[in-house]
């Protein structure tokens, strides 16, 4: 790392710009909130039971994490004095007292990576500028329009910091959740499968009807075999859709077992 009196003028023209933080979208804003929160990461289905089930995170969401913290890390590295001398000398042209010569930029930036100098290097960005110059005004005192003092600076500065911490850590915790998560990640069924369950009910229903018919009487339980088709579909059908048909046909072998007795 350069001493700030040993930086040049060329030295910073070379300096690349560090980017701006991205924000989170809000769909993983809200996820990262829940995990915070101690509530389920994934999507809660109520079925008519009142039963909830914890589904796991969606794939889009977990690659949306994995590619947010890793924009996000690179900016989480140590800064050096030459970024922030870089942002310094594009401040100076849009506030009233900043110092003229090279060498009064050093001694001014120098007091300034005093109390900076533990941020990490994404806080040195564009977006940052912004927030020193839309400062709101203190009465007749606008603090945004002037050299930054360090501490007032520092103060800017820590609080984009904190916010980019606070995402990686987001973004960590929704990876873990994830990973740990050992449910299959719920898929609306497509129309083939929703017309094959909804024939396997069909079928069972009428197969119910002609037991009835044949027993004579309303009052008695069917008996008999379901039809193999019907139950060799429950096994190919999306778990959420197997269990409610398998509550019916496990209803009817109850049934046929009470008869037997």
């Amino acid at each position: 790392m350069n001493d700030i009196t040993t930086i040049t003028q060329d030295q910073i023209t070379a300096v690349a710009a560090v980017p701006s933080m991205l924000p989170a979208s809000s769909e993983l804003g809200s996820t990262i909130y829940c995990l915070e929160q101690g509530l389920p990461p994934g999507k809660v289905v109520v079925a008519e039971d009142g039963t909830a089930t914890v589904l796991g995170l969606a794939p889009a969401m977990v690659s949306e994490a994995q590619r947010h913290l890793e924009a996000i890390e690179p900016l989480l590295a140590c800064g050096g004095p030459e970024e922030m001398m870089a942002w310094l000398c594009h401040l100076r042209h849009s506030v009233r007292n900043a110092p003229e010569t090279w060498r009064s930029i050093q001694a001014k930036a120098r007091a300034i990576w005093e109390d900076c100098s533990d941020l990490p290097r994404g806080v040195w960005c564009d977006e940052t500028r912004r927030l020193w110059r839309r400062q709101p005004p203190r009465g007749d005192y606008h603090p945004g329009s002037y050299w930054p003092l360090p501490g007032e600076l520092h103060a800017i500065l820590l609080q984009y910091a904190n916010q980019l911490r606070r995402d990686a850590a987001g973004c960590r915790r929704v990876l873990s959740a994830a990973a740990a998560v050992a449910e299959p990640v719920w898929e609306r069924p497509s129309d083939e499968v929703r017309a094959q369950v909804a024939e396997n009910l069909r079928q069972h229903r009428a197969w119910l009807e002609e037991q009835r018919l044949a027993a004579g009487d309303e009052e008695r339980r069917p008996r008999g075999d379901a039809p193999a088709a019907a139950a060799g579909a429950i096994d190919e059908g999306p778990p959420n859709w197997a269990g409610a048909i398998a509550r019916v046909v496990n209803g009817a072998s109850a049934a046929r077992t009470e008869l037997a007795a």
